[in-house]
């Protein structure tokens, strides 16, 4: 059973995308289309999938499954939509490519298509016991190889090094794969938030900038953690103590009711203090689930209410050119009286000898 209005605005929804389809059934494909209903799911599939659905099937989420050649998906998606008596179908709107939207109205055009991708993310922003456990268990992952890489990391080693190290310990402690592609950063590299690993050598004195996750059940995890490779520069070692302190502010602070403009307001504030709020350039955070960025962005526009059962970032940083940067990042569950830390990685500064 799902949760959309269907008597309000439509009476079936078509799931197309790869993730969503998960989403709905925990079961992963590059193919298949998802027709939902108030009161059923049907999962359609080619041969490569079909006994692996079977089998997906019968752990935990039920749905019916009929098996379909490419070929022959146009009739039997009108021949379905035919039987079920609907005449609005939603889709996913702001997931689809033009071409993919074109292909699909020509595909349905006995039937009425109306955009459904806003009642989607609506939904996905709230997550439910099963979501929260499959978070949980990946950032646990992603902790210990945090762990490991602070006893692991040696002078000469590379960005790119570091980071196929940390996707191989992942992989190695559960993982599915990444959330996505680790940001790996030394020394000056730091101060671009969002760094390509390159092959940039440690050395002493650099900060080590770390933004990496990964996914457990189809579900993502992100932390960000700054350490120091070596006694650092005393500029950058203030940076790392006021980012700290914005983000323990935040994480003080934050509650359910809140909007995502007065939580980042909150960091905002303690910038402020120090006058380096114009160094810090991107959203305090942002939602994590099937997705890695989902609804809402906590910046500085958005009056939009956290609310209890959504997971979102808090992650502060500073960054200056030449110099470096530093960023701080916890997952954060917002419960009815309190939120609920994720994250159990260290933040006191770190300095590897």
């Amino acid at each position: 059973m799902t949760l959309f209005d269907f008597d309000k605005n439509f009476d079936a929804f078509l799931v197309v995308t790869q993730k969503n389809r998960r989403y709905f059934t925990r079961f992963d494909s590059t193919f298949g289309y998802l027709i939902l209903t108030k009161d059923r799911k049907i999962f359609l599939t080619d041969s490569r999938y079909f006994e692996m659905a079977q089998e997906s099937n019968s752990q935990g989420v039920e749905f019916e499954l009929d098996i379909v050649g490419r070929y022959d998906l146009k009739d039997k998606l009108n021949e379905i939509f035919s039987s079920l008596k609907v005449k609005n179908i939603a889709f996913e709107d702001n997931e689809l490519t033009f071409a993919e939207v074109k292909d699909l109205k020509e595909t349905l055009k006995n039937f009425n298509l109306v955009e459904g991708g806003n009642a989607l993310t609506e939904l996905k922003k709230y997550k439910n016991d099963y979501e929260v456990e499959c978070i949980e268990k990946a950032q646990k992952i992603t902790d210990k190889v945090f762990s490991e890489v602070l006893a692991t990391v040696k002078e000469g080693m590379t960005e790119k090094e570091l980071s196929v190290q940390m996707q191989c310990l992942m992989l190695k402690y559960g993982a599915e794969k990444n959330s996505f592609d680790p940001i790996v950063s030394f020394g000056e590299n730091t101060s671009k938030p969002h760094a390509h690993p390159t092959d940039r050598k440690l050395k002493k004195g650099d900060n080590v900038l770390l933004d990496f996750g990964c996914v457990v059940g189809g579900y993502c995890s992100d932390m960000t953690r700054t350490f120091f490779f070596g006694e650092p520069d005393e500029k950058i070692k203030k940076i790392y103590e006021i980012v700290k302190e914005a983000q323990i502010e935040v994480l003080n602070n934050l509650k359910c009711g809140m909007t995502c403009r007065e939580a980042y307001e909150i960091a905002q504030k303690v910038f402020e203090k120090y006058n380096v709020q114009q160094n810090f350039t991107h959203a305090l955070g942002h939602g994590v689930g099937i997705d890695i960025h989902e609804t809402p962005s906590l910046h500085p526009l958005n009056n939009d209410v956290l609310r209890e059962g959504m997971i979102v970032t808090v992650e502060p940083g500073l960054y200056f050119p030449k110099l470096g940067g530093v960023r701080i990042e916890d997952m954060v569950l917002i419960c009815g009286d309190c939120i609920k830390n994720l994250t159990k990685s260290p933040k006191d500064i770190i300095i590897i000898k």
